[in-house]
């Protein structure tokens, strides 16, 4: 036993340590944005005051963006970390915490296939196409295989082969006789292969949008594209920059050789030195003690000195430089030092070492325009198909073997003949960016099929060959969900969601030792100790925190005094059986182990099924709630036990409860099997009367079930919600419009569902267009300007957050809601029958969950409109039902526990099966009231000061908490019952017999109080 104890000591040790570190992680990364707020103040401060706020969010991402590369803080024997690596490994704050942007792009697969067909004229191919770009809105299947199916309908005996074997791209991979399920996997790989370009593209592309901290992730099941942008500045780039198809071009090039660029070079950096120095250029030539030093460009930028041969890289900088040499270098009297046709474009990957690392450095390119064409000399389009093999020479060498169209081959020819003639290279470009710089050392290319070989290894040759793809297989983004959140109200959800979070805490623990004396300070030990480990594991994932996190981790807290409560209700009941202090501890923790694991997995599986259906932030909650659960079971078991036990060998004074606490709960008596009857008529009457809500006024659908435009807009003056509807609605065109006053001081929520069927990257400017002339004629007097209204952060009335959420990711969010509470509940039940293997306790925990999802959903029915606050059907109100029915089935289970184990210890003593009910609901009673009291005051907490954002989300828990203390004890307990008039008893034989609930309760007074004092 002393080595377990010591191995577990050793573990949790190291756990603390761990978790520990990854809070080391702040503290370089602090100075870093601390340095970045004083260069920011310090230059926006040459700014003129009204550009000055706006300069110095500007200054400040510039100079943390130029530290993103360096290395800020080394750990001996472990390694160097850049700041951009620091920041990935610490927890960050959501766009509803932060401010910011989020979108779901959905890969656009109608292009990918049109192209995929060589542009097909079958008739059958393209109603195929349309019918199923219909059924999309309002199917969850993938558009491959609506499209394969309507095809079959449509096309009867034909075959998918006769489109596609057409193009001379797949000769190799299919032909006519191939199968429709043969072409159908063909297709989904090549669109697989598109998401997967798409979504690295998209990565890339967003580190050009200067934001810190971007989160971009892929759901493959459904070909959507997750990006979160914290402070972004410019929604409508960012929507455009996002939507854009990948650009593949390909280039002349200038060589270090040719003498306008060095020179170029020199001269600019003479100007810019010059210019620094306050003198004129030539004064600079000839002041000698001038002329040795580098000026602005040349000081942080290194020119190739491949002169005499040439090359077509111009020079090399660090990452964090790249900004300040283009800045330098699109300056028009910059650019006049240079020949008039030079573009100038950076490698799209740093130089790697030896070893295949980044070594941070990369390469400028001069590309030449193509005369009269103002940009590239040939298109992407073009390429047919790419591929990566080996070389002829081996050695585990790679070349991109690459065909092009017949327009393609004659332009490809005419390029690589000049090129060839000038002893110049061909740069590929990719939005922009350099990808390869390939030299002719063969000839020009005629026919169109061309080698490109380098230091390529095989996934170097596999990426280019990706890349060179994309002009063959485009794959357009439509954003289908977008939401944006202004700082000023995420600073309002940090302040309020934080005071919520410490109130919670502070409510707990001194409940905890009010009630529990001593034993209350362990648990707020034990408290603190989860608390801890559960940010730093989160802090360890680069967990993305939210509003339903924070609330996640306020329920946790719940969740974990309940664990300590169960634990010491039976320490309790040891004792007050006249067991010594150390025999109760033990008996309470064994007996104690069984209800709260099975409490606490019937919750992990709700949070599982969060976890795996959620999208966005009802998903990080699910994290959050798992992960709490997880460290909730670990503290209860290890750490309270390690703390007790070192408590104990010490001698000090250990109870378990106060003076006015100490007979609490002691003689409660009720038959409550005898009220089962009045509970069903109760719980039948208030659920009635929802459905009869439901059905007369529906419910509040939030704008994530219905899609359509949600914004909130603080008005600067006082608005009557009535007039402000009308107008609004008349300026939507007669369009639905729903206005509804949210709990800050003249701020309404405004939700429209005008042009939610456009999906034209202007189809949001003109709905905040029309939100904008409905407001500025109804309740500005016309005095609204446009661009102020549309800031975030601007003074009078302006728009504080917008949703825009489309009919198919509606649509999503249903059905995968509706799986999830399916699903969870089929968890739920297999659970509890593998756990008390009676079907009679899965039903009466079935009945009880759903029992408490209806009531919840009858108040949302009932008092929607009624109430002061939004009581809409959202994502947030799953999240509640789940973790509703993950409470509900604990507070079950804990019932059921104590059923079972009485059954088996009571039943020959000539007890009924009511009557044997009834004690073990006595005997958990303080343990039901004790916890349930804890959880409704934690979320009253955060109900009242939780903000705006979780009101709707902690009422319902709120709701169903009380609910689901309700139907432990009056639904699933004598659902079990009822159901159980013929069961055979027969196994419950008890071992031995003891009193289930004695007359007169037993003080454990005198032997506690001896045995303590002869531990001290």
């Amino acid at each position: 036993m002393q080595q377990s104890k010591g191995l577990i000591t050793f573990f949790l040790v190291l756990l603390l340590i761990i978790c520990a570190g990854q809070f080391l992680y702040y503290y370089p990364t602090i100075k870093v944005e601390k340095a970045a707020d004083s260069y920011s103040e310090r230059m926006s401060a040459l700014s003129a005051p009204e550009n000055r706020a706006a300069a110095k969010k500007e200054y400040r991402i510039s100079y943390l963006d130029s530290m993103s590369s360096e290395k800020v803080w080394s750990i001996p024997l472990i390694g160097s970390y850049t700041y951009q690596e620091l920041k990935s490994k610490q927890l960050a704050l959501g766009l509803d915490l932060k401010g910011g942007m989020s979108v779901l792009l959905k890969v656009d697969l109608k292009d990918f296939l049109n192209s995929f067909s060589g542009k097909s004229d079958d008739p059958n191919f393209k109603q195929a196409m349309i019918n199923a770009s219909a059924r999309q809105k309002s199917s969850q299947s993938d558009f491959i295989q609506l499209f394969v199916e309507e095809f079959e309908k449509i096309a009867g005996k034909g075959k998918l082969a006769s489109v596609f074997a057409r193009n001379a791209a797949l000769k190799n991979s299919i032909n006519l006789e191939s199968s429709d399920a043969q072409v159908q996997t063909l297709i989904r790989q090549k669109a697989d292969e598109t998401v997967d370009l798409t979504y690295n593209r998209l990565k890339e592309r967003i580190d050009k949008l200067g934001v810190v901290q971007p989160i971009v992730t892929l759901d493959k099941s459904r070909d959507i594209i997750v990006v979160e942008l914290p402070g972004i500045e410019n929604p409508e780039r960012a929507r455009t920059f996002l939507q854009a198809s990948a650009n593949l071009e390909f280039w002349e090039v200038y060589r270090t050789s040719d003498e306008p660029i060095f020179k170029g070079l020199v001269d600019a950096d003479n100007m810019l030195k010059a210019r620094q120095l306050g003198m004129n250029e030539d004064s600079v030539k000839k002041d000698t003690s001038n002329q040795k030093k580098a000026g602005p460009i040349l000081s942080i930028f290194y020119p190739n000195q491949q002169q005499q041969n040439g090359s077509a890289i111009i020079g090399m900088t660090d990452k964090n430089k790249k900004k300040t040499i283009t800045d330098y270098l699109s300056q028009p009297d910059v650019l006049a030092k240079f020949p008039r046709d030079i573009v100038f474009a950076w490698s799209k990957d740093a130089i790697k070492d030896k070893d295949g690392k980044s070594t941070g450095t990369y390469e400028l390119y001069a590309l030449k325009r193509s005369p009269g064409k103002e940009g590239a000399s040939l298109s992407g389009e073009c390429v047919t198909t790419a591929q990566a093999r080996p070389t002829e020479k081996g050695g585990g060498t790679y070349e991109v073997s690459m065909s092009m169209n017949p327009q393609g081959a004659a332009g490809w020819g005419q390029l690589t003949t000049k090129a060839y003639n000038e002893k110049r290279e061909i740069a590929i470009v990719l939005d922009s960016q350099v990808v390869s710089a390939p030299g002719l050392s063969n000839g020009p290319i005629l026919g169109g099929n061309s080698s490109i070989t380098g230091q390529y290894d095989a996934q170097g040759a596999k990426d280019l060959a990706s890349i060179l793809e994309v002009g063959k297989l485009p794959a357009r983004t439509e954003i289908i969900q977008e939401s944006t959140v202004g700082p000023t109200l995420g600073a309002q959800n940090i302040h309020s969601s934080m005071m919520s979070l410490g109130i919670s805490f502070i409510a707990i623990l001194l409940f905890m030792w009010i009630y529990y004396s001593t034993g209350g300070l362990i648990s707020i030990i034990a408290l603190f100790a989860n608390l801890f480990f559960i940010i730093g594991m989160l802090t360890s994932k680069g967990t993305v925190l939210t509003l339903p996190g924070i609330a996640g981790i306020v329920l946790t807290m719940g969740m974990a005094v309940d664990a300590n409560v169960i634990i010491y209700e039976r320490i309790r009941e040891e004792l007050n059986a006249g067991k010594n202090m150390a025999t109760a501890i033990s008996e309470g923790f064994k007996h104690a182990f069984s209800a709260i694991i099975d409490g606490n997995v019937t919750a992990l599986i709700a949070a599982v099924v969060l976890w795996q259906f959620g999208l966005g932030p009802i998903k990080g909650f699910g994290v959050v709630l798992a992960i709490g659960i997880i460290f909730t079971l670990f503290t209860a078991f290890v750490l309270t036990r390690l703390l007790v036990d070192f408590w104990v060998k010490r001698g000090w004074p250990l109870k378990f409860w106060a003076p006015f606490s100490e007979n609490a709960f002691k003689n409660i008596n009720v038959d409550w099997m005898k009220l089962r009857r009045p509970a069903y008529l109760a719980s039948t009457a208030i659920i009635i009367a929802g459905v009869i809500a439901f059905a007369v006024r529906g419910f509040e659908l939030g704008v994530d079930f219905k899609g359509g435009y949600s914004y909130t807009v603080h008005f600067d003056k006082p608005v009557n919600s009535d007039n402000l509807r009308n107008a609004l609605t008349k300026s939507f065109d007669n369009q639905s419009t729903v206005v509804k006053s949210v709990s800050t001081e003249n701020t309404f929520n405004i939700t429209t569902s005008y042009l939610v069927n456009e999906n034209s990257t202007t189809a949001q400017d003109q709905v905040v267009q029309k939100l904008y002339e409905g407001i500025n004629t109804s309740v500005d007097g016309g005095a609204l300007i446009l661009n102020n209204f549309k800031k975030s952060d601007a003074n009078g009335t302006h728009i504080i957050s917008s949703t825009k959420v489309g009919p198919t990711v509606a649509d999503d969010i249903k059905n995968s809601s509706t799986k999830a509470a399916i699903i969870g509940l089929l968890g739920i039940a297999a659970f509890i029958l593998i756990r008390f293997r009676r079907w009679q306790y899965s039903l009466g925990a079935i009945v009880a969950t759903v029992h408490d999802a209806l009531i919840t959903l009858s108040v949302f029915a009932i008092f929607h409109g009624i109430l002061p606050f939004s009581l809409e059907i959202d994502q947030a109100l799953v999240a509640a039902v789940l973790t509703i029915l993950g409470y509900s089935i604990n507070d079950t289970v804990i019932v059921y526990d104590r059923i079972r184990e009485y059954m088996r210890n009571n039943m020959s003593a000539g007890k009924t099966m009511s009557e044997v009910i009834n004690a073990a609901i006595n005997s958990v009673f303080s343990r039901t009231i004790i916890t349930s009291v804890i959880m409704l005051m934690v979320l009253l907490i955060l109900f009242i000061f939780g903000g705006s954002g979780l009101r709707g989300f902690s009422f319902a828990l709120l709701i169903g908490i009380a609910a689901g203390t309700y139907s432990s004890v009056f639904i699933a307990a004598p659902i079990m019952l009822d159901f159980s008039k013929n069961l055979d008893l027969s196994e419950y034989k008890p071992h031995t017999t003891v009193t289930i609930a004695p007359s007169t309760p037993t003080t454990p007074a005198a032997p506690v109080k001896k045995t303590l004092k002869a531990k001290s």
